[in-house]
Formats: C-alpha cells, sequence, structure tokens
C-alpha cells in the first residue's frame, strides 16, 4: 500500500499545503512557522517567564529558548528580570512585537478562508468539529 493511500498521510499533505502561504503572509511580517503562536501567548498575557510559555505551548523548553532568542534577535521581544526570582527571566513583547498583531492576525483570517473553499459552511463546521475531536482542541 502506498503511503498516500493512507488518511493520515492526506491529512498530514493537506495541512501542509494549507500551512504554506500562511508560513509566506508571516515571513512577510518578519516571522518563522509557529513564532506566530508565541506571540500569541504574549498577546494574551505579556511577560510570561520561559517555562510557562513552555507549558502554554506544549513544546519542549529548547524550542521554546530557541524561538525566544530569535524573536528577540529580531527585535520582536525582549527579556527583562523577574521582580521576585532571580533565577526567571520574563518575556515582553516590544513595539515590534506588539506591531506584528495586525498583520498575523490577518493572515491567519486569510487561512480561516481558505480552510473553508471548496466546502459549504455546514461542511466547514463539521470539519473543525471532527479536527477538534480527534486532537483533543478547545
Amino acid at each position: 500500500m502506498s503511503l498516500r493511500q493512507h488518511d493520515a498521510f492526506q491529512l498530514l499533505a493537506a495541512t501542509k499545503r494549507w500551512r504554506r502561504p500562511l508560513d509566506s503572509m508571516l515571513a512577510e511580517a518578519g516571522l518563522s512557522p509557529g513564532q506566530d503562536f508565541l506571540l500569541d501567548e504574549l498577546w494574551q498575557e505579556d511577560g510570561l517567564c520561559q517555562s510557562e510559555l513552555v507549558q502554554r505551548l506544549g513544546v519542549e523548553q529548547p524550542t521554546v529558548a530557541k524561538a525566544v532568542k530569535r524573536l528577540e534577535a529580531a527585535g520582536f521581544l525582549r527579556r527583562g528580570a523577574h521582580e521576585r526570582d532571580a533565577r526567571k527571566v520574563r518575556i515582553w513583547l516590544t513595539e515590534r512585537g506588539r506591531a506584528a498583531r495586525p498583520a498575523v492576525e490577518a493572515a491567519w483570517r486569510e487561512a480561516e478562508v481558505r480552510l473553508g473553499e471548496g466546502l459549504a459552511e455546514g461542511e466547514r463546521v463539521e470539519l473543525v468539529r471532527l479536527l477538534r475531536r480527534c486532537f483533543g482542541g478547545e
């Protein structure tokens, strides 16, 4: 049996095709794939510690450390001392980090439109419901 005949293969291939234009739009804002998720956590609550980002994003600590380092070098974030625990560092958005929000949100709105292409509204709603059910989304 060819890999292409597996449902999981089709889902992964579809995800990659869907994500490619989104990644391109994010790149125009100076962001790499996945950095939008980290920024979104800080847009919700600025000044989180790296360990809090690890927990909220559900990824490994080195992944967050690398993303923070790159976003800081690009001017989206800054690190600052934790006021009560010298072992911890808080991560804050810079003006550039806050200013990136409209572009990221526009990219995701466009991605949402593309998600429904070729589907009736009820089919799109059902697709999202099934994906959340399969993968434990909110």
